[in-house]
C-alpha cells in the first residue's frame, strides 16, 4: 500500500497564497500597462478629434476653386495660406500633432525644412504606404503607423481637385511619446506590488505560525496523555479555537485520570470480592480433608454459600463486560418491547427472593400497550437490579410505576425503606461502590452501561415520604 504524503498546515495554506501573491506584481505590470497603452491611443485619438472638423472645413474651403481658375503663383500662396492656418489650428487645439503634406508624385514637401524631415523620415514613408494603399477619397481617420521613431496615430485629408502641388494631408500624433513615462511606471508598480507581497507573506508566515506551533504543542501534549501524563495544560492562547482544544484536552486529561483511578479501584474491590470468598472455600475444604470438622455437611453449605456468592460476582461481571463490549462495531438495535412482557419476566426473577423476605411487589396500574424503544433482555435485566436492591432494604413493599411522558416512559422502582445515605447519593452508579449494606456494588453499574446502550437513563433518589426510589427512562416506542 502506498503511503499517501501528508502536507503540514503551514505549507497547506501558505503554498497557495505564496503562488497567488507572487502572480500579483507582474499581472499588475500587464494590466496597467495594457490599459495605458489603451489610454495613450485613446488619448491621441482625442486629440486628433479636435483638429478634424476644423481641418476638413479649411481643406473644403481653400481648394473649392478648380486648379484652371487660378494662377501659379496664386495656387502656392492659396497653399502657404492653408498651412498656416492648419498650423493654427493644431496649436489653439492644444493638440501635440504633426503635419505632413504630399504632392501628386508621392513626395513629402512638408514639412519644409531637410533637418526635420531627415528626423520624421520612417514615418514618411510609412504613412506614404498607407496613403498610396488605403486613401481613395476623402478622409482615412485613426491610422496606427508603426516607424522607427515610434508609433503614431494618423489621419489623412485627400485635398480635392487633384493638384499636383499637394494631394493629401497627414496629421500624427505619437502614441509613443505619451507611452513614454508608462516603462518607468510599471517597474514602480511592479517594485511597490513587489514589497507589498513580501509584507503580506511575512505578515501570513506570523499568522500560519500563531496556529502551526500551538497545534504543534497541543499534539505534543496528546502524546504525553496517551503515555499517562494527565497533568494540565496551563499555556493559554488567544485564538478562540485553540482555547477551546486546550480546556477539552484538559478536561479529557481529567476524565482519563478519574477513569484510570476507578479501573485500579475497580480491579482492587474485584480481587478482594474474589478472595474472601476463596478463602473460604479453600479453608473450609482444608478442614474437611483433614477432618477438623466433626460435621462436614455445615462445612460443605458454607462452600455452597461461597461458592455461589463467588459465581454471583463472575456472573455479574460477565454482564459487565458483555454490555460495555465494543467489539462487534455496532450498537444495540432498538426494538419496540412491551412492558407488560418485560415486567412479567422480572416479577418472575424476583419472585422467590421477595417470598423469602415477606416482602410485597406490586405494579401501579399503567396502560397495558405501553411500550419503549430498547432490548427487552437488558431492560430485564436493569430492573431486576433495582428490584433486588429495592428488596434488600425494603420493610414490607416494593412498587413498580410506569409513567409515560412525550417521548419519553419512566420505569421506577419504589421501596419503603429508610433511603440512602446523603453521603451515597452522588457514587450510587460507580463501580465497586458499596453502600450501607450493599453487596458487590457492581448492579447499578451493569444498569447504568445497559441504559445507555439502549439511549436511556437512570436515576437514584431518595422518596419524600421514605425510602429509595430508581428510575430507568427510554424513548416511547411510537
Amino acid at each position: 500500500m502506498i503511503r499517501k504524503r501528508r502536507k503540514n498546515i503551514l505549507w497547506h495554506i501558505l503554498l497557495p497564497i505564496v503562488l497567488i501573491l507572487v502572480l500579483i506584481p507582474p499581472a499588475c505590470s500587464l494590466v496597467f500597462w495594457h490599459f495605458a497603452d489603451q489610454f495613450a491611443h485613446y488619448a491621441a485619438a482625442s486629440e486628433l478629434g479636435k483638429i478634424q472638423e476644423p481641418l476638413t472645413a479649411l481643406i473644403g474651403k481653400t481648394f473649392s476653386a478648380e486648379p484652371e481658375e487660378i494662377g501659379a503663383e496664386d495656387r502656392r500662396e492659396q497653399i502657404r495660406g492653408f498651412l498656416l492656418r492648419a498650423q493654427t489650428i493644431i496649436e489653439e487645439s492644444g493638440a501635440n500633432a504633426e503635419i505632413i503634406v504630399y504632392e501628386s508624385q508621392g513626395k513629402a514637401v512638408y514639412p519644409k525644412h531637410e533637418e526635420k524631415r531627415e528626423q520624421i523620415q520612417s514615418l514618411i514613408e510609412e504613412c506614404q504606404k498607407i496613403r498610396s494603399t488605403e486613401l481613395s477619397s476623402g478622409t482615412l481617420s485613426g491610422i496606427s503607423v508603426k516607424s522607427e521613431t515610434g508609433t503614431y496615430l494618423t489621419d489623412f485629408y485627400e485635398i480635392p481637385g487633384h493638384l499636383p502641388q499637394i494631394s493629401c494631408v497627414a496629421v500624427t500624433c505619437s502614441v509613443s511619446r505619451l507611452t513614454l513615462w508608462l516603462k518607468p511606471a510599471v517597474h514602480w508598480i511592479f517594485l511597490l506590488s513587489s514589497i507589498l507581497v513580501c509584507l503580506c507573506l511575512l505578515l501570513i508566515w506570523h499568522m500560519v505560525k500563531g496556529i502551526t506551533v500551538p497545534l504543534e504543542q497541543l499534539c505534543l501534549r496528546a502524546k504525553e496523555i496517551g503515555q499517562g501524563d494527565f497533568t494540565k495544560t496551563n499555556v493559554s492562547y488567544d485564538l478562540y479555537e485553540l482555547e477551546n482544544l486546550r480546556t477539552e484536552m484538559n478536561h479529557m486529561a481529567e476524565q482519563l485520570k478519574r477513569s484510570q483511578e476507578i479501573q485500579k479501584d475497580f480491579f482492587q474491590n474485584v480481587s478482594h470480592e474474589l478472595r474472601n470468598p476463596l478463602m473460604s472455600i479453600s479453608g473450609y475444604a482444608q478442614g474437611i480433608e483433614h477432618g477438623i470438622f466433626k460435621e462436614p455437611e455445615t462445612a460443605a453449605h458454607t462452600i455452597l454459600e461461597e461458592s455461589g456468592r463467588l459465581t454471583e460476582l463472575v456472573t455479574s461481571l460477565l454482564t459487565l463486560s458483555r454490555i460495555e463490549s465494543r467489539d462487534n462495531g455496532t450498537d444495540i438495535s432498538l426494538q419496540p418491547v412491551p412492558l407488560d412482557e418485560v415486567l412479567e419476566d422480572c416479577l418472575d426473577r424476583v419472585s422467590s427472593l421477595a417470598v423469602k423476605k415477606g416482602i410485597q411487589v406490586q405494579i401501579a396500574p399503567y396502560e397495558e400497550e405501553e411500550a419503549v424503544l430498547g432490548d427487552g433482555e437488558l431492560i430485564c435485566k436493569v430492573l431486576e437490579n433495582f428490584l433486588t436492591n429495592a428488596l434488600r432494604y425494603a420493610i414490607s413493599e416494593v412498587t413498580i410505576r410506569i409513567r409515560p411522558e412525550k417521548k419519553l416512559t419512566a420505569i421506577s422502582v419504589e421501596d419503603d425503606g429508610n433511603g440512602i445515605a446523603s453521603k451515597d447519593l452522588p457514587h450510587l452508579f460507580e463501580r465497586c461502590y458499596k453502600g450501607n449494606g450493599g453487596n458487590f456494588g457492581i448492579s447499578l453499574a451493569i444498569a447504568t452501561s445497559a441504559a445507555e446502550r439502549m439511549k436511556g437513563s437512570v436515576k437514584g433518589e431518595n422518596r419524600t415520604e421514605g425510602g429509595a426510589v430508581f428510575t430507568l427512562t427510554l424513548q416511547r416506542s411510537s
